[in-house]
């Protein structure tokens, strides 16, 4: 075990070791020019309340386009929701799968807690789909980046001769 000046590192607890494991998967704030994004693995209420105790008022999670946590599970804190206050949030999902993620509530904070006037919630549950030859692509969303704009778009059901996505301009960056 690697160990600090004060002794081992060790991870925090949180309730019983699912939720441990899960609320110590990795999260990503990628910054390219004045964008961002944040990837937010499958962090669950107590880490997004550790970690919102941790940095206090200095509040690292504020972004322009979010991957919501856990598949847009229950679990969740309207806190660590106002604190990314995305313009766009993307839930990834299965279909066929237990938990139906994404959860109702899960859908209705990421847009309540969002910036700008006309909040966009992705989801890969609800995205459409493409046939090309004899597979269908399910779900497919693109978000790109130059620095100064960024676009989120998600595949269209039927191509059309300019273009194969619904494509959405977010508001330029503050």
């Amino acid at each position: 075990m690697p160990t600090s000046k004060n002794g081992p590192y060790r991870f925090k607890w949180f309730k019983d070791s699912s939720h441990t494991r899960n609320g110590h998967s990795l999260i990503l704030n990628l910054t390219f020019g004045q964008r961002s994004a944040l990837l937010g693995g499958d962090l669950n209420t107590y880490s997004e309340n550790y970690l919102l105790d941790y940095y206090g008022q200095n509040n690292p999670f504020r972004v322009d386009a979010a991957k919501a946590c856990h598949h847009g599970a229950s679990e969740f804190t309207v806190d660590f929701m106002k604190a990314v206050k995305p313009y766009a949030t993307v839930f990834s999902s299965g279909d066929n799968e237990n938990y139906a993620h994404p959860r109702a509530d899960a859908l209705g904070c990421a847009g309540k807690y969002s910036r700008g006037a006309r909040p966009m919630v992705f989801s890969t549950e609800l995205a459409r789909s493409m046939k090309s030859a004899d597979d269908i692509h399910y779900g497919l969303i693109n978000l790109r980046t130059d620095g100064e704009q960024m676009m989120l778009a998600q595949m269209l059901e039927k191509k059309r001769k300019s273009d194969i996505w619904d494509s959405y301009t977010l508001p330029q960056a503050i």
